[in-house]
């Protein structure tokens, strides 16, 4: 054979190989295998994991399509292989395929197909089926609230569920005396929490003593279940009563006016909260909180003014009492004669040399008289112990006439309590016909 006769058997023989091998290759090679398919756990409870395993033989790349419950299709997914030595000796591997099933995928049951693929196509098993489900019943509790109250109330409740809230509601029992209770009554149910988890109480049965809790549901009809309160409430809107007491209990002087320091006892009651405070001032003064008895000592018309506030915030109004209390004796002169002049006709002439006091005809006989309490109810003259003249206004005088020798003159000035002073007696002489 020359060399171009060798060179197409050469081309020949090679095409034979490469024809034999090729049908060698579609003869030993065939479509992948799936063996088996696990999927786990399930049913899957929300927010939870599941994870498909497959053992496929020949497979070069797997695929899963799986199915929302209303048979949509949510996704085809590529799956995993894990590769190990019996999977390049034999070609039989474990492909996997796992996810997280949460808020907002549906509940109910999914269905999947488990596709493989090689050279020569495709080999697809299924339908299989995967459960999501929502099992758990939902929590909630309501914020920490004031325990007494006066006007109505704003309850925030946070809730949660391991999926979907539908609703919250609240619920409510009442007791007049905060021991005999009625029985559980819905208040509100909220479907809306957009604003979160709101409800404004307004006391519905007046006032008294309120519990609370909260019932969550879920969409999937998981409704979570309570016999305890989670908060507790007064509702009062009635202001507390203070009365007062003075001691002595009575005026012990003239004209309404006490000569004695005087005790005042505030005393504050309320049904329901209880008293907070008792707040009180004294003639318009600072305002101070009542902690014992008041006493008033300075003398003067002495206003005080009280109030008191109860547990839920409710205050009454201002109350206020006026106490005359006067102590002190009134400040009394002898202004006219003045010792040792002598005076004639009621001009005064000069002092006298020996230091008496000598009156020659009728004289005005002057006092000056003054009291900051009470003020001066009269002033009373007396010669030798006998009353001669009352005078109750001011200027206090008495023209003195009629009298021969030796006298003593003095004066008593009263205030409107009852309290009195005199003046310290002088010896005259008086010829006055």
């Amino acid at each position: 054979m020359n060399e171009e006769k060798w060179k197409k058997v050469a081309v020949a023989m090679a095409s034979i190989t490469i024809v034999a091998f090729e049908a060698f290759l579609i003869f030993t090679l065939a479509q992948p295998t799936i063996n088996f398919v696990n999927d786990s756990p399930d049913p899957v409870e929300v927010p939870g994991y599941n994870n498909v395993t497959a053992n496929i033989t020949d497979a070069s790349s797997v695929y899963i399509e799986i199915f929302y419950p209303d048979s949509t299709c949510m996704g085809n997914f590529s799956m995993n292989c894990i590769s190990n030595a019996y999977a390049y000796a034999y070609g039989v591997a474990t492909w996997y395929f796992n996810r997280t099933y949460e808020y907002p995928d549906p509940l109910g049951e999914y269905t999947y197909y488990v596709k493989a693929y090689n050279a020569t196509g495709w080999s697809i098993t299924g339908p299989y089926s995967i459960v999501v489900q929502d099992t758990t019943p939902p929590f909630s509790s309501i914020k920490d609230i004031s325990y007494w109250n006066n006007a109505a109330i704003l309850l925030n409740v946070t809730a949660s569920d391991n999926y979907a809230l539908a609703n919250v509601s609240l619920w409510y029992r009442y007791s007049s005396d905060n021991a005999s209770w009625s029985n559980w009554t819905l208040y509100e149910t909220d479907c809306n929490s957009t604003d979160g988890w709101l409800f404004s109480f307004n006391f519905p049965n007046g006032e008294g003593y309120y519990e609370f809790y909260s019932i969550a549901a879920d969409v999937a009809g998981n409704m979570e279940s309570k016999t305890v309160a989670d908060e507790i409430a007064g509702y009062d809107i009635t202001p507390p009563i203070t009365d007062y007491s003075v001691e002595p209990a009575m005026p012990n002087g003239k004209n309404d006016w006490y000569v004695t320091p005087v005790n005042v006892t505030l005393a504050a009651t309320d049904a329901i909260s209880g008293v907070a405070s008792t707040e009180y001032r004294i003639d318009g003064g600072l305002w101070l909180t009542y902690t014992g008895k008041i006493t008033l000592s300075e003398g003067g018309e002495r206003t005080i003014e009280f109030y008191s506030v109860d547990n839920a915030g409710n205050q009454e109004e201002i109350k206020s009492v006026t106490i005359k209390v006067d102590t002190t004796p009134p400040l009394v002169t002898l202004q006219r004669p003045v010792p040792g002049y002598l005076y004639l006709f009621d001009r005064q002439i000069w002092p006298m040399a020996s230091g008496n006091t000598v009156i020659i005809g009728r004289i005005a006989v002057r006092v000056i008289a003054y009291d900051a309490d009470s003020g001066i109810n009269n002033v009373s003259f007396y010669v030798d112990g006998i009353l001669q003249n009352i005078d109750l206004t001011p200027p206090y005088e008495w023209l003195w006439r009629g009298a021969i020798g030796w006298k003593y003159l003095y004066a008593v000035a009263y205030n409107k309590a009852g309290l009195k002073e005199e003046t310290m007696p002088i010896s005259v002489f008086i010829f006055s016909l």
